[in-house]
């Protein structure tokens, strides 16, 4: 007897929100000669993230020739940053077995070494500029090869043999060489990352894997991912494989490794399949505002910075005041905002300055600065109260919020 099944999504691309449950059906046939059951397995799903993911049934038995279906049940948590997010599916037949060739081994195991250039904060090559990732790309002296694990501190007992700190963008490049395309044909290539941060890595220029704008990010381990897909991308002679990974704290960790497998199913002639999934979860905007520091008051001595016995009389208040207030992105995308203020009592106080528009990145706090100042006609308890309002301006919805603070003379 052998085994052998096809399958197929009815839609690969699905879009919705974060808590909401999106289903992808599939139907899975059995090709082969003998009863079995199938399971299915999905790989891309980001591990910083706590979605939940459920195949209705788990199981599936058919009988040789039969057909079924079975349905993938995603939902994003809210803490799912807004993007594309690539899936990939695959079935597994109860007599799948398969043999796992190294092609590239992780410098855990073996030490392996990469040439690589890090950034001082900012990218050292822009998003669209992907020239670093081919083969023919020649590295200046800024690159230098050195052995993997990089990183600053051990992981898991493993510890690193470069290494890397501070808060940027790493690059690594890999030279390796396939002698005959032949023996990799009716293979499956697994190309398994474990990074601290997010990422993008590449095969010969062609992206892989890319989970470089998902936001809160990661910490490492073997594997945080394992991305299986097909061996046409391997080239006879020179092969590279490059990656950026990038740090927003302060510890660092790359290691990477690139393994053929081979089904037992290629003695008879088949494939397991792999199906490219795509999951746009759609952005939030919220917000919360707050202001550490609601009401200032000053004396008439620190207003017109009199010295002791000396009275008030008629000069100009030289006494400002900065307030800040602070706006907490709450959504799942970065946003921008409009900052307005009106004053109740335009005659004793001014409005000096403030942040007419400010940015917050994905889960960023960012502060709203508003400088005020006693006019000369301030009197013994003016009080006066500034209406802060902050507007989002990147929602379709209107979504405003508005906080007071007070300035008083006392």
């Amino acid at each position: 007897g052998y085994y052998a099944y096809n399958f197929s999504v009815d839609d690969d691309y699905l879009v919705g929100n974060t808590s909401e449950l999106l289903t992808y059906n599939i139907t899975i046939s059995n090709e082969g000669d003998v009863d079995d059951n199938y399971t299915f397995q999905l790989f891309g799903v980001p591990v910083a993230d706590d979605w939940d993911v459920e195949f209705v049934p788990n199981i599936i038995n058919l009988a040789p020739g039969e057909t079924g279906t079975v349905k993938l049940e995603i939902t994003p948590d809210n803490g799912t940053f807004s993007g594309v997010y690539e899936l990939t599916l695959t079935a597994r037949s109860q007599y799948h077995g398969e043999i796992a060739d190294m092609i590239v081994q992780s410098g855990r195991d073996n030490e392996t070494e990469w040439k690589w250039v890090n950034s001082t904060g900012s990218r050292l090559y822009e998003a669209d500029n992907t020239t670093w990732t081919e083969i023919d790309f020649e590295p200046d002296s800024n690159w230098t090869l050195a052995p993997a694990p990089f990183g600053d501190d051990d992981l898991g007992g493993v510890d690193y043999n470069t290494e890397w700190t501070g808060n940027n963008y790493a690059y690594f490049r890999h030279i390796f060489y396939i002698e005959d395309l032949n023996d990799y044909e009716k293979d499956t290539l697994s190309l398994n990352m474990a990074a601290n941060n997010y990422g993008t890595y590449y095969l010969n220029g062609e992206e892989i894997f890319d989970d470089l704008g998902w936001g809160g990010g990661h910490y490492a381990q073997y594997w945080n991912e394992e991305i299986k897909f097909n061996s046409s991308l391997l080239k006879e002679g020179k092969n590279v494989l490059a990656s950026v990974v990038r740090e927003t704290g302060n510890t660092q960790w790359f290691d990477e490794e690139l393994v053929s497998v081979t089904p037992k199913s290629s003695a008879w002639g088949f494939q397991p399949e792999y199906i490219a999934l795509k999951l746009e979860v759609l952005p939030v905007y919220a917000f919360e505002l707050m202001a550490p520091i609601d009401d200032k008051a000053v004396s008439e001595d620190e207003a017109w910075d009199l010295d002791e016995g000396e009275e008030w009389c008629c000069g100009y208040a030289n006494w400002t005041y900065e307030f800040d207030i602070w706006a907490y992105n709450r959504g799942n995308i970065g946003d921008s905002y409009e900052i307005n203020v009106t004053l109740n009592d335009t005659v004793n106080f001014s409005i000096v300055d403030f942040d007419s528009i400010i940015h917050a990145d994905f889960d960023e706090e960012v502060t709203i600065g508003l400088t005020i100042v006693l006019n000369p006609s301030v009197t013994e308890f003016s009080v006066g109260e500034f209406n802060v309002s902050v507007t989002s301006m990147n929602s379709t919805d209107e979504i405003s919020l508005w906080t007071v603070v007070k300035a008083r003379l006392y």
